[in-house]
């Protein structure tokens, strides 16, 4: 098919180009970051999102080990 052959209706934009698509984002936890700025982008153009951040307490002592993980309960 050719740009000629496209009809009005198949030339409009879609309003949610990223619909049906995920984006994994990190380094949203400061308003003001750039991880967050992404994320608002990215969701008002239609994606599913999955944000990650770390707490406060860690982000504002750079070079401090991040806690580890808890260790799963066996189940009995």
């Amino acid at each position: 098919m050719t740009f000629a052959e496209l009809t009005p209706g198949q030339l409009r934009r879609d309003p949610l180009p990223l619909r049906g698509r995920v984006a994994v984002i990190t380094g949203v936890s400061r308003r003001a970051g750039i991880g967050y700025a992404i994320a608002r982008r990215l969701a008002a153009q239609g994606a599913s999102l999955v944000l990650h951040h770390l707490p406060r307490t860690i982000e504002s002592s750079p070079g401090a080990p991040i806690p580890a993980a808890p260790k799963p309960s066996s189940v009995a």
